[in-house]
């Protein structure tokens, strides 16, 4: 109770208050409780020092959740803080303070590097820190995915999509099946595209192909001739083309990402 009117004022004084108030009731926890009890007396006191910017108190809980309970979660709870008091931030700052959490979540890796939630949020702060970084990137959902105990949507999307960028087309196409089969089923995301493929410039990358199938207004396939390796075809929406698509038609257009996997948007004959 205290650590959360701690976290809802705005007052400076009453804000380090209430976390004393709360860290008085835990340490009398601490002479109360049994083994099992005490782990997560030791997880809040983290968020706790964390809130409060104490260094050498956050290190302190860092390692007794280590040594005595063999856990990443002080690694985890910290650095999950720091990502999102990072959120309310922009610039340089913003970036430091994710630069920050990054640190923490390797720290807790290389002594826990089968930790799920540390891999998971090493994945997102890589994502923010290095855009442009896809193989370190992939990298790390990989390591996610194979310590992962439940399915995770988010996860195979980001697979899927990264692993199509990057050419590994087979790897792509495996990744959004078992998101559209499994976890993504309605899903708000499911068939909404999003986040196209860019060009060096930051701009919507554009692509060439032809038209080789249209099985209804709302369902045809494009085959992309600028992505040479690519064996299986791209959906589209014949009705969003302003034009009349036609099977054999040469086009240009952009490839974006659903739960259901890429798709040509914007489709323009040539």
């Amino acid at each position: 109770m205290w650590y959360s009117r701690g976290n809802q004022t705005r007052d400076e004084a009453e804000k380090i208050n209430y976390y004393a108030n709360a860290l008085e009731i835990l340490s009398i926890a601490k002479d109360n409780l049994n083994e099992e009890e005490l782990q997560q007396i030791y997880e809040l006191e983290t968020l706790i020092w964390s809130q409060i910017g104490n260094e050498a108190r956050i290190a302190q809980s860092l390692e007794i959740l280590r040594d005595k309970f063999n856990s990443a979660r002080g690694y985890y709870l910290n650095a999950e803080l720091l990502w999102r008091k990072a959120q309310e931030k922009e610039g340089e700052e913003r970036k430091k303070i994710f630069e920050l959490a990054l640190k923490k979540i390797e720290n807790g890796l290389k002594i826990f590097p089968q930790d799920e939630h540390c891999l998971r949020l090493q994945s997102k702060l890589l994502k923010e820190l290095s855009p442009d970084d896809l193989n370190g990137y992939y990298e790390s959902l990989t390591k996610w995915k194979a310590a992962a105990t439940m399915p995770n949507a988010w996860l195979l999307y980001e697979l899927g999509r990264t692993a199509f960028i990057l050419g590994y087309y087979g790897y792509s196409r495996e990744f959004f099946k078992e998101l559209e089969t499994g976890v993504g089923m309605g899903h708000k995301l499911r068939s909404r595209p999003r986040n196209p493929i860019l060009d060096e410039k930051g701009y919507k990358k554009e692509f060439e192909g032809n038209i080789v199938k249209i099985l209804s207004s709302y369902e045809g396939y494009i085959r992309c001739e600028t992505l040479r390796s690519l064996r299986y075809n791209i959906a589209f929406r014949p009705i969003a083309c302003k034009f009349t698509p036609s099977p054999g038609d040469s086009v240009k257009f952009h490839i974006e990402f659903s739960y259901r996997g890429q798709r040509a948007e914007n489709v323009k004959k040539i």
